[in-house]
């Protein structure tokens, strides 16, 4: 049976995912300055923000389930800082090789990552912190 649940106006949600029990169900929402953990009850149809710690999604979906009452998710590190600016002068040469001239059977993704820079600001947004959520 459909459940009316009322939502943050405005609300971008995404990474929904049911407790294991079926009871509840947690999600994300998104705003210009962060995403955070949202859980909705099924049997009250209400819904509520768990943590107002952003999270980190930035491999994935920041949330599983680990019982029907708690969540282990990634969080952005605390005291993160400023992203790492581009430096004035290179780091070194930039390293590339050439293709083999083959076909390749399927696609790769192998140069994503050009620079020293590219690799600092990966390492950057991609760090987190693991905790639990109950």
């Amino acid at each position: 049976r459909p459940v009316r649940m009322t939502l943050p106006a405005g609300a971008t949600l995404a990474n929904l995912t049911w407790s294991p029990d079926g009871r509840r169900m947690a999600f994300t929402v998104a705003t210009d300055d962060a995403i955070t953990l949202w859980v909705g009850d099924v049997a009250s149809a209400s819904a509520r923000q768990l943590t107002a710690r952003p999270l980190n999604a930035v491999l994935g979906a920041p949330c599983d389930w680990v019982t029907s009452e708690r969540l282990a998710c990634r969080f952005v590190p605390e005291g993160r800082g400023p992203a790492p600016q581009a430096a004035t002068t290179p780091d070194g040469p930039i390293e590339q090789e050439a293709m083999s001239g083959r076909a390749e059977r399927a696609a790769t993704y192998q140069d994503l990552l050009k620079s020293p820079q590219d690799e600092r600001l990966f390492a950057f947004h991609a760090t987190s912190q693991l905790g639990l959520v109950a």
